[in-house]
């Protein structure tokens, strides 16, 4: 009997043993192996939502009886750019170990975020729509007491590697019974700048009332660097001051809802490209409005006006976000108007090219769109361009071509006028006058070019004037004037022509009394080729 027994103990025993043996594996599995592991997928699956790359932890500390640790969590695109990374997060949890943790508290550090830009765009891989998200039983398991983001910092990257970084952010949010205390700077803080967001938020309802200030120097170093960065390489410095006010109120679990409310000044914004001033006493007042009516947010500019290229322009430009709006999520509208400005110089600025030698321009134009489609931009303006020379241009030359004259013969300088509408994606030119001592050529009304292919549809008339010759220019304006199709593109045009057959004498008065000012030139020249067109074919 006493032997059983004994025999029954050990089996007892080692059925223990065995029984803690694997209780203390299966604790340690799921410290160093499977909670890592199950929380790697389950960051990753919620990236992959949205995200169109992947996801990395270095390391996941699992405890039983402490704060949980991801350290070196990274996320990159398939092209391995990093977008964003951070240093750790710490995870509080309540009622661990036990059936029904809690999420209390979230401590992030070290967080660096990465706007990628090439040949001067910023495009991150995120998925659009992103997939729908369940978010029923999340409050059971999420009741945040704290919330901590200290040492972020964001930064510009181009192709190359360079880089312009911001100062760093910090975010404290603690909780004292229903309401959240939020309070967030950036940078230095002093008087001469700020940047803040101070306010409450109801743990209970999500009501949000925060105030953002901003008192924020734009310094000349780094504008020069983010326009390199932002492939904008010949504006060298810039400087200026923002100065605004903003209060948001609203719904935070619902974040199309909230509502900014405030003013933003723009003041003393100048920059200097290789060439010269580009923009000097910029004012401008940024009006920031939300409605209730359809959850829109409105952004005004009502008084610009600044020096640009050493002319003036003015205007007025409306900003309206729709955040349920999708791909069509802004309307846009502007009222600009310039006189005197440096076409050359702009020119040079936005596009790097020296084909525009020089040219002054005024003008006006009004538009409107929705989104980044141009089909839902409307426009319409009108444009006075003195004293152009212009080079390398393919459309100019092959033009020019039919007539055996070449760009730099216009050196002296002509003078464009035109008028224009853009409906669906297409510039309709109701008007287009160029003059010059050599040469007049006007577009027949409604000349068409397809913004997005860059394809024409245009009837060109004109011809050379002789203002040499002795001899009556009768006969030689008759054989040298012509009507050109264009079509083709602006980068690879085709020329069709037919000559003209017989030009009044009325109309080579109205000629001759007009080229001895080529300025005069583009308020009658229209009508002129108008005439010509009545009568090519017919006799006098």
């Amino acid at each position: 009997m006493a032997k059983r027994k004994r025999r029954w103990l050990r089996i007892l025993t080692v059925s223990l043993l065995i029984l803690a043996i694997l209780s203390v594996s299966v604790v340690l599995a799921a410290k160093f192996w499977i909670v890592p592991a199950v929380v790697r997928w389950q960051v990753n699956k919620a990236v992959a939502k949205q995200w169109d790359g992947e996801a990395t932890i270095e390391e996941v500390e699992f405890n039983y009886f402490s704060p949980i640790y991801l350290r070196g969590l990274s996320i990159r695109d398939r092209s391995g750019r990093e977008w964003l990374g951070v240093r750790s997060v710490k995870l509080s949890l309540r009622g661990f170990p036990g059936i029904s943790p809690v999420l209390s508290g979230i401590q992030v550090e070290g967080v660096g975020l990465r706007a990628h830009f090439k040949d001067g765009k910023c495009a991150p891989p995120l998925l659009s729509p992103p997939e729908s998200q369940d978010k029923s039983g999340v409050g059971r398991y999420v009741d945040l007491d704290t919330l901590k983001i200290s040492d972020v910092t964001a930064a510009i990257v181009d192709e190359s590697g360079r880089q312009f970084v911001t100062g760093k952010l910090d975010v404290n949010v603690m909780r004292r019974a229903d309401v959240y205390s939020v309070n967030a700077v950036w940078g230095k803080q002093d008087q001469t700048r700020k940047f803040s967001v101070t306010g409450t938020i109801r743990a209970d309802s999500g009501q949000t009332d925060l105030d953002v200030r901003i008192l924020q120097p734009v310094e000349k170093n780094d504008a020069g660097k983010i326009a390199k960065i932002a492939a904008i390489d010949r504006i060298v410095d810039a400087r200026g001051l923002i100065d605004g006010s903003i209060k948001i109120t609203g719904d935070m679990y619902e974040p199309a809802s909230l509502r900014p409310e405030g003013i933003i000044l723009l003041t003393g914004f100048a920059a200097r490209s290789e060439v010269g001033t580009l923009l000097e006493s910029l004012i401008a007042t940024v009006q920031i409005s939300g409605g209730t009516r359809k959850k829109l947010i409105r952004i005004t500019l009502p008084d610009l006006s600044a020096t640009l290229c050493s002319g003036r322009i003015g205007g007025e430009i409306s900003l309206t976000l729709d955040p349920a709006g999708g791909e069509k999520a802004f309307s846009y509208a502007a009222s600009i108007r310039a006189d005197g400005v440096n076409l050359a110089h702009l020119m040079y600025v936005a596009t790097g090219k020296r084909n525009l030698r020089s040219g002054t321009a005024s003008g006006a134009l009004a538009g409107s769109g929705r989104g980044f489609d141009l089909n839902d931009l409307r426009a319409k303006g009108e444009l006075v361009v003195r004293n152009i020379h212009l080079v390398g241009n393919p459309l100019l030359d092959a033009i020019l071509a039919v007539f055996d004259i070449r760009s730099k013969q216009l050196a002296l300088g002509a003078t464009l006028k035109s008028s224009f509408r853009v409906e669906n994606g297409i510039v309709l030119i109701d008007q287009a006058n160029f003059g010059h001592t050599l040469l007049s050529l006007a577009v027949a009304p409604v000349g068409k070019v397809d913004i997005a292919t860059h394809g024409l549809d245009l009837y060109v008339i004109g011809g050379p004037f002789d203002l040499l010759g002795k001899a009556p220019v009768i006969g030689r304006l008759s054989r040298k004037w012509f009507r050109m199709h264009v079509s083709g593109s602006w980068d690879s045009p085709k020329i069709g022509k037919e000559v003209l057959k017989d030009i009044p004498r009325g109309v080579l008065d109205l000629f001759t009394g007009t080229i001895t000012d080529t300025r005069s030139l583009g308020g009658t020249l229209l009508n002129l080729l108008k005439k010509i067109g009545e009568n090519n074919g017919t006799k006098k």
